[in-house]
This record gives C-alpha cells, structure tokens and sequence, in this order.
C-alpha cells in the first residue's frame, strides 16, 4: 500500500534561515515550496522538508511522513 505514495523526510533546523543558505550555498539547493513553518526541497528523486524549531538536535527520534 504505502509503495504508491512519496516519503518525505523531515528535518529540524534551530535558525531556518540559516539552514536556508547552507543547502542553497553548500548543496546548491533551492527550496522547491515554501510555508509558514516548513521549506520543501527536492535533490533527484528524494523530497525532504525542512522545520524551525528550537529544539533542533535533541530529538531521539526520525520525522517523516507518506504523502
């Protein structure tokens, strides 16, 4: 069943417009959508989205959702 939907990771950032520049200036990375409280790139054929938070780093868990 979940083979005919997309995964996509989430990935917590504590400064968003700081991890803005390092995938766009390291990776070379532009977000594909932008939304109050996520960004959303694309690198080939793999979606992940990116979240403020000021709890960045400490989470004992993986974020990810089947769209």
């Amino acid at each position: 069943m979940l083979e005919r939907f997309d995964f996509v990771a989430t990935l917590p950032a504590a400064d968003i417009e700081r991890a803005k520049a390092w995938y766009r200036d390291k990776l070379r990375l532009e977000p594909l959508e932008e939304h109050e409280g996520a960004v959303m790139y694309r690198a080939g054929s793999s979606t992940f989205q990116l979240y403020p938070t000021q709890h960045a780093g400490t989470a004992r868990n993986t974020l990810g959702a089947w769209y």
